[in-house]
Formats: structure tokens, C-alpha cells, sequence
């Protein structure tokens, strides 16, 4: 229906699902935190993704998630995704040296929106 122009509301916690909706708006407590394009939402986010990569990066979830400034972490593939203030990095980096680990910046994603607008409710 979409396809041929008709308006088309889903209500879905299936964030896979809404990053395929052009556009999207995030609930709080029946409050509306942010609205636009999954990608809009994604980028205005105040939170940064990143990523840990390398052998046994996974491992180390326990002391990403102890991080001053870490909001969520979660399993990507055999790496490590991490959401958090950008002031987490330096320390970030720091622990991803000690283990022989590589540390990236990544693109934020709607998931990662949520994430980080869940900590501010």
C-alpha cells in the first residue's frame, strides 16, 4: 500500500523492521524523543557508536559495560558494538590496547538511537 502512496503507520519494537520505514519517531513514556528519517534519528543522536574488534573481543564485554560513559554494549557479528558519550573513548581505546583489540568508530544506527535515548529517560 505504501508503494502506491497510501499513508501507513506501524507501531513495531522490531527496530530492523522500522529502519525500513521512511520515516520513524521514538516513544518515551507516551512522549515523542525524536522523529525523521531512521537515519536522521540515528545521526542527531548525542550518543557514538563503536566498535571492538579482533580475537576474543566479546570476552571483554563485562569491563566495556564498567566504562565510565558506556551506555549499552551488544554482540555484532564476533566484535563487541558499543553506545556512549563520546567522552568514553580515550578510556575505551586504552582498555581496547591492553587486550590487543582494534577500536573504531562505527555508524550509528536506529538500535543504537534507541539506546542511547533510553538512557536519557
Amino acid at each position: 500500500m505504501a508503494v502506491q502512496g497510501a499513508g501507513v503507520i506501524v507501531s513495531s519494537h522490531d527496530l530492523a523492521e522500522a529502519e525500513r520505514c521512511s520515516r520513524a519517531a521514538l516513544l518515551a513514556e507516551g512522549r515523542v524523543v525524536a522523529s525523521g528519517t531512521p537515519d536522521e534519528i540515528a545521526r542527531d543522536t548525542s550518543g557514538t557508536a563503536f566498535l571492538l574488534s579482533g580475537a576474543d573481543a566479546r570476552r571483554l564485554q563485562e569491563s566495556v559495560d564498567r566504562t565510565a560513559g558506556v551506555i549499552a554494549s551488544y554482540p555484532q557479528g564476533a566484535s563487541l558494538r558499543i553506545v556512549a558519550d563520546p567522552e568514553a573513548a580515550a578510556a575505551l581505546d586504552a582498555l581496547a590496547n591492553a587486550n590487543n583489540l582494534n577500536f573504531s568508530r562505527a555508524a550509528m544506527r536506529l538500535e543504537d538511537a534507541v539506546l542511547a535515548f533510553s538512557k536519557q529517560s
